[in-house]
């Protein structure tokens, strides 16, 4: 007999599959747990990583504007960012914050993010922390200097104390490029000086509908903030005191050839600021002469008067914010009438001379000091050059604190032409190779070149701009009795001198290509006179130059005429296509 056995729920199987899925769950669920919880930990770890990297770019990006002269400044920048954006960096933990340079890219600061966090349900297997890590790289392009790699600006006249060029020589470990003759002078103009006259952002007159950017007899482009030059300092020279000095700083109307002043009565002694009166105002010696002259405009020529200020470093990119330095604010008189012996001689014999004027005897084809001042940390100071703040006081010099120098109400009455140069003195003189004074974004220049031709440093381009254009501008180029050329020349450490693709056009005008390698275009008076013209240079992707030092990667230009020399009157303008700020990684 076979006995038919029955199991309990066998007779519904719906009871059966439901008993089944009941020891699955039971089964997977600490599996589903910990996959839910896994999840969780890891989304974790992805909205960390991406405040980390926020964090790592905003600190790179702030800390790479001291690049590449003061590591130290953008390492402090960056973990001041980092903390403001809640990564404090900490010897112990949980957040370190890095900085880094990066081979050879010294305009690139590498800042790295790391902070370590408590996971909510790894640590039950053992895994109660996760470190997240994020790094960023900077690029800064920075400001477009011009004009001079070197502690000195324009033609350095020897002084009349005989001192030496303060300018180091390469045995001293100064700079290829430096050019203690560049047969210019930096340039300002009286705001009612007509534009045409060559200072394009310095005046306000224009008695020429045909001047570019000119509307009623104003021009459109006046600024009465001035121009402003960068003094900058290397690490080298922190903590090291530095002396400013201008050459001629007061507008003395000479003639653009030092023709209108006398061809004799002057000695050696006869101005106890200038021993060798004999040579330094000799009316044809061009060593000496800035070439003051008052080129025409409105009113009746008023005497111009010049204020130099030197502003602190700033961590924005407005130089007309930064505090000036006090001590280092300094207003000169101009001379409407050109100096005489007799003005410049201090005794008849043992008898003083009731028509000597010491104010003007001590600043007349003079080195004249604006101040020494002690750098705390490297990076860039600013000099601002105005000719349209009021004159102060009733001497020739005027010392200004800074309160009174930023009171200053705008004077828009002096008219005239003035020139000058700048330097920044050290001791020893080897230590000026870690100081650079150049122009800032644009420069007034006046060319007083003795030959036909000059070759100046125009711009400096650092490697990371391969790839890129740079654009410059010249304003009222060309003032000359022949038609020349502006060429356009790699740094002299790059072995490759062609610069293929360059374009220029005129305002209003057609972009039009270069012809050849050659960078170089037609200028002339008839062309040129009152006018804008732009010149775009492709740098090229293979483009290399030596950026370790404050001397490398200047691009240099050529202004050629077929005879004669050049007095000439013009301002140029330079910026670097692309981001000056950007994340390269």
């Amino acid at each position: 007999m076979i006995t038919q056995m029955k199991f309990k729920n066998m007779d519904d199987p719906s009871k059966i599959d439901r008993g089944a899925v009941a020891i699955l769950v039971a089964i997977l669920l600490p599996i589903f747990f910990g996959l839910a919880a896994f999840t969780i930990d890891v989304a974790n770890w992805y909205l960390e990583g991406a405040k980390v990297q926020k964090a790592a770019d905003a600190a790179a990006l702030a800390g790479v504007t001291y690049m590449p002269q003061d590591f130290v400044s953008a390492t402090s920048k960056a973990l001041t960012t980092s903390s403001k954006n809640g990564y404090t960096n900490s010897t112990s933990g949980p957040t370190f914050v890095t900085t880094a340079l990066v081979p050879d890219h010294s305009s690139q600061l590498d800042v790295t993010v790391t902070n370590t966090i408590n996971n909510f349900f790894g640590k039950l297997i053992g895994k109660p922390t996760m470190t997240v890590s994020r790094t960023a790289v900077a690029d800064y392009l920075g400001a477009a200097l011009m004009g001079s790699p070197c502690n000195a600006l324009g033609t350095q006249p020897t002084a009349s104390d005989g001192s030496p060029s303060a300018i180091p020589t390469q045995g001293q470990g100064g700079y290829a490029t430096c050019q203690g003759n560049p047969q210019f002078w930096a340039l300002a103009e009286g705001p009612a000086t007509d534009k045409v006259q060559g200072d394009r952002y310095g005046t306000r007159v224009c008695t020429s509908s045909s001047t570019d950017y000119c509307s009623n007899n104003f021009n459109d482009e006046y600024s009465q903030d001035g121009y402003v030059f960068i003094v900058r300092v290397a690490a080298n020279a922190v903590n090291q005191p530095i002396k400013l000095q201008m050459y001629d700083p007061a507008y003395v109307t000479t003639g653009q050839e030092c023709g209108d002043i006398a061809s004799s009565g002057f000695t050696n002694g006869m101005n106890p600021y200038a021993p060798d009166g004999a040579t330094r105002y000799d009316n044809s010696n061009n060593t000496f002469c800035t070439g003051d002259s008052d080129p025409g405009g409105s009113g009746t020529a008023p005497e111009l008067s010049t204020t130099f200020a030197l502003r602190e470093q700033t961590d924005t990119f407005n130089p007309l914010v930064a505090t000036p330095v006090t001590g280092c604010i300094k207003q000169f008189r101009g001379y409407n009438t050109t100096p005489t012996s007799t003005s410049l001689t201090e005794k008849n014999g043992n008898r003083p001379n009731s028509s000597y004027q010491p104010e003007l005897a001590q600043v007349f084809h003079q080195w004249v000091d604006l101040c020494t001042f002690v750098p705390t940390r490297s990076g860039d100071y600013y000099l601002q050059v105005r000719t349209n703040a009021d004159m102060g006081g009733t001497a020739g010099i005027n010392s200004l604190t800074p309160t009174q120098f930023l009171g200053l109400s705008t004077d828009t009455t002096g008219r005239g032409a003035n020139a000058y140069a700048i330097r920044a003195v050290t001791n020893p003189i080897s230590l000026g190779a870690s100081v650079q004074v150049s122009g800032w974004e644009r420069i007034p220049i006046f060319a007083n070149a003795t030959a036909a031709s000059s070759t100046f440093n125009l711009l400096q381009v650092n490697p990371n701009a391969a790839g890129k254009s740079f654009y410059f501008s010249f304003f009222d180029v060309g003032d000359a009795t022949s038609s020349g050329t502006v060429k356009v020349l790699r740094p002299s450490e790059n072995s490759n001198t062609s610069l293929p693709g360059c374009t220029y056009k005129f305002v209003g005008g057609v972009e039009t290509n270069i012809n050849g390698t050659s960078c170089q275009v037609n200028i002339s008076s008839s062309t040129n006179n009152g006018k804008v013209q732009t010149i775009t240079v492709p740098v090229p992707a293979d483009y290399t130059c030596t950026s370790t030092s404050l001397g490398g990667c200047w691009f240099r230009v050529t202004v050629s005429f077929s005879s004669g020399s050049v007095h000439d009157a013009t301002t140029w303008d330079a910026n670097i296509g692309g981001d000056a700020i950007r994340l390269v990684q």
